[in-house]
């Protein structure tokens, strides 16, 4: 008995200046939003705790570990899950993501998006990473984090396929 269909996680230390900014723009989309974060210092928690959201502390032991320990934690009462960056949006858009998931076979366990990267409010063009696709969004049981410590990558089970949204970071 699942009782998110779509839930966030978001990974967080010291992200007051953004953490705002990323809830408010996936709100409509999910179901529900947990932070889990790695201690920190600043206002995060009582910025996360005021719009609220659910707040989590786990000891830091490297982004991948966070990351499957949050989807750990919320794979038993989610369908579907979407991991975001404290200092990423969800680019406004009509459609709504967890709409969007319901219209979908059972055979698709991932959808990839796209993420556009600003650089001093620029977007990045160039160097192969305009656009680039990225798993981010997969159902429960079907995706895990890969065991690096910089640029992790989120590894599902196929089916996975190609949509429309968009993360700016």
């Amino acid at each position: 008995n699942k009782n998110s269909y779509l839930t966030a996680i978001i990974i967080t230390r010291n992200e007051e200046l953004h953490i705002e900014r990323c809830i408010l723009s996936i709100k409509k989309h999910v179901d529900r939003i947990v932070v889990i974060d790695s201690g920190s210092t600043d206002k995060t928690r009582e910025i996360v705790e005021s719009l609220g959201v659910e707040f989590y502390f786990n000891k830091w032991n490297g982004y991948s570990n966070q990351i499957n320990w949050a989807i750990d934690k919320v794979s038993p009462f989610s369908t579907w899950i979407i991991r975001i960056d404290a200092d990423e949006i969800i680019e406004e858009t009509e459609i709504v993501i967890k709409k969007y998931l319901r219209s979908l076979s059972d055979d698709i366990n991932g959808i990839n998006i796209k993420r556009n990267i600003y650089f001093n409010r620029e977007l990045v063009r160039y160097g192969g990473i305009y656009k680039k696709k990225i798993l981010r969004i997969f159902r429960s049981g079907f995706g895990r984090c890969d065991n690096r410590n910089m640029d992790e990558h989120i590894i599902a089970k196929p089916k996975i396929i190609d949509s429309n949204f968009v993360i700016c970071d």
